[in-house]
């Protein structure tokens, strides 16, 4: 038993995406929830004997797992969209490791890379919300305010924890978002 408590355990893949220094801490733990497959969906409530139906509260056309609430979901991809858009990203991927993993291979800058790391933690967390929103009060708000909030996050946590310690090109980046 020492020996197995002693064994380092598997380094994951998406560790370094999701404690970003840079990111919200509730954003984190959602995102983090997300990559396990761990959200209380209603794909997994149903299986559970808790919920009568397992259908997508936002659309209704398809189950709602983890992969469907995240970034197959038309509401989700419109979120997706618009902070790609805001980012200035020419990603098509549609899945979030797949953009992040993207975005770690792709972006040259260290700080923007953790922006965009931060963008889509806030992203799971914005539509995650939304949809509980949706469940228990019975209405969801538009993509451009879940949206705006999230870009509000994300660049005052920026701003906040190293306005001092990044470059004038980042920095200058970073305002223009």
């Amino acid at each position: 038993m020492y020996i197995k408590l002693c064994t380092p355990s598997e380094i994951t893949q998406w560790a370094r995406y999701i404690w970003n220094r840079l990111s919200v801490p509730k954003h984190r733990f959602s995102l983090w929830l997300a990559l396990l497959d761990r959200h209380k969906t209603k794909y997994r409530l149903h299986q559970y004997g808790i919920s009568t139906d397992n259908l997508c509260a936002i659309c209704g056309s398809a189950p709602e797992t983890s992969a469907h609430l995240f970034f197959e979901c038309s509401y989700s991809l419109d979120c997706l969209a618009a902070v790609t858009d805001w980012l200035g990203l020419s990603c098509t991927r549609k899945n979030f490791l797949q953009i992040l993993n993207w975005t770690r291979r792709y972006c040259k800058s260290a700080f923007k890379r953790k922006i965009i790391f931060a963008a889509v933690a806030g992203l799971v967390y914005a539509i995650w919300r939304p949809r509980n929103t949706l469940v228990w009060e019975g209405a969801v708000p538009a993509v451009a305010t879940v949206i705006q909030t999230l870009k509000y996050s994300v660049k005052q946590r920026a701003i906040q924890l190293c306005q001092d310690r990044i470059n004038e090109l980042d920095k200058s980046w970073l305002f223009a978002l």
